[in-house]
């Protein structure tokens, strides 16, 4: 058995769905400039992605650096 597994952050799983569930209701029509919507959103939703892992990482070095000072405390 073949299986994809697929690793996102909560914000790449919130634009997966919303993406899905509209793009199939867009009339041909207005294909183009959906398309164009879209792959802008998804750029700048990307940068807030990688900012907010940012701040993730910051946390994290913190929190590490203070069980270090903690246990070198003890």
């Amino acid at each position: 058995m073949i299986c994809e597994i697929q690793i996102r952050t909560k914000l790449q799983d919130a634009w997966a769905e919303f993406t899905h569930a509209v793009h199939c209701k867009v009339p041909a029509e207005f294909q183009a400039d959906y398309e164009t919507a879209i792959a802008d959103i998804a750029s700048r939703l990307a940068a807030e992605d990688r900012s907010a892992l940012a701040v993730r990482d910051i946390l994290r070095m913190q929190a590490e650096k203070k069980e270090l000072e903690d246990f070198r405390n003890d």
